[in-house]
């Protein structure tokens, strides 16, 4: 491990834009604040008389297996071009529209037997080599390195941080898709800051939708999970982008039926106030 990645602490831990490549996960240039606001959440939406529409989806080759899977609608999908709200906001209305219930985002840190526990074996196997291989978007030697010599690529810094958050943090797509066919290849975690995947890909800065699709098709409950500082990944992409990221989101509305497991529920369920 390189002595930058030694001499790092919690700190100094921020997403930074670099002038070369737009972003640095290893060097502290300029700081970008989130765009936190208060009152993303907002209360129930009217329910409107259900209909059913047709939906697709595909297995994790990306191939169709199911043409004629109804979803029954709970409320008026939200439109992309004129709600013109945050991405967040446009998010509960859609899950509220398609899955019929309401969740809040919760701090990464307050969610307990949430995220997966990162071993001793796997910050060991967090070497210079794989490091080096996947902060160049080398992936011909990353490949190498795994069929050849058995790197795990489900491997970590002690901050928390896998060779998958690198890789959503750069854009790099590529890469992104090669981990996230390793069945190994864990995406419900988060870092030391309570960042997950789904932060560091929104913060990148072009609106990273492909990397976002892929991770939103194997666990959407991360747009709800708050990084320390209260924000979810959504409260790093740019206002400019936020008509991208409606239309992505529903584009995308047949991964949020995922959000209907009983581990998502118990964990983000919105509580009713008294």
């Amino acid at each position: 491990m390189s002595s930058s990645l030694a001499k790092r602490r919690f700190s100094q831990r921020s997403f930074s834009v670099s002038s070369s490549v737009g972003y640095d996960d290893e060097t502290t240039t300029i700081e970008r604040a989130p765009i936190c606001t208060a009152g993303d959440v907002e209360g129930p939406l009217s329910t409107t008389k259900s209909s059913e529409v047709t939906t697709t989806q595909k297995d994790g080759n990306n191939n169709t297996i199911s043409a004629n899977n109804e979803t029954k609608l709970y409320a008026a999908l939200p439109d992309p071009n004129k709600d013109k709200v945050s991405p967040d906001d446009f998010l509960h209305k859609l899950v509220f529209a398609t899955c019929g219930m309401e969740l809040e985002p919760k701090k990464a840190k307050s969610l307990n037997d949430f995220f997966v526990k990162v071993t001793d074996e796997q910050v060991a196997a967090y070497t210079i080599t794989v490091v080096s291989a996947c902060r160049n978007n080398d992936l011909d030697a990353l490949k190498k390195l795994h069929s050849e010599e058995g790197q795990t690529m489900n491997c970590f810094n002690r901050f928390g941080e896998s060779l998958l958050t690198m890789a959503c943090r750069r854009g790099f797509e590529a890469i992104v898709e090669f981990l996230l066919h390793q069945p190994d290849v864990d995406v419900r975690i988060s870092d030391d800051s309570g960042r997950t995947v789904l932060h560091d890909a929104c913060w990148n800065p072009t609106p990273q939708l492909k990397i976002c699709e892929w991770i939103a098709k194997r666990d959407p409950a991360l747009f709800f999970i708050a990084d320390n500082r209260g924000c979810t990944p959504f409260q790093y992409a740019r206002p400019e982008h936020w008509d991208i990221w409606r239309q992505f989101l529903l584009d995308n509305k047949e991964s949020l039926q995922a959000l209907k497991a009983d581990d998502v529920k118990s964990k983000l369920w919105k509580q009713p106030q008294n």
